[in-house]
């Protein structure tokens, strides 16, 4: 699995928007054990103000922007725990 594009200093509630971004995308959140705890799949682009918001429903602490269809051609699904290059 790709690093993580967002870490935060702490699990919590991190939304995400596709407002100004130019393809279609993948989120994936994982939590403090690196267990994916949500995934938001083939997110396109908006132009719309204000955009639509994307969260997860528990809490996370990493989010992987990854581009769309990343997460089904790989298998990732929710309960996965993922094992990140110089995280281990």
């Amino acid at each position: 699995m790709p690093g993580p594009s967002f870490v935060f200093e702490e699990e919590g509630d991190h939304p995400f928007w596709m407002k100004d971004t130019y393809i279609p995308l993948d989120i994936i959140w994982l939590d403090s054990d690196l267990t994916v705890v949500h995934i938001e799949s083939r997110v396109h682009p908006t132009l719309a103000d204000p955009p639509p918001m994307y969260r997860s429903p528990v809490p996370s602490r990493y989010v992987l922007e990854v581009n769309a269809g990343y997460a089904a051609a790989h298998g990732i699904q929710v309960g996965d725990r993922a094992r990140l290059q110089g995280m281990d």
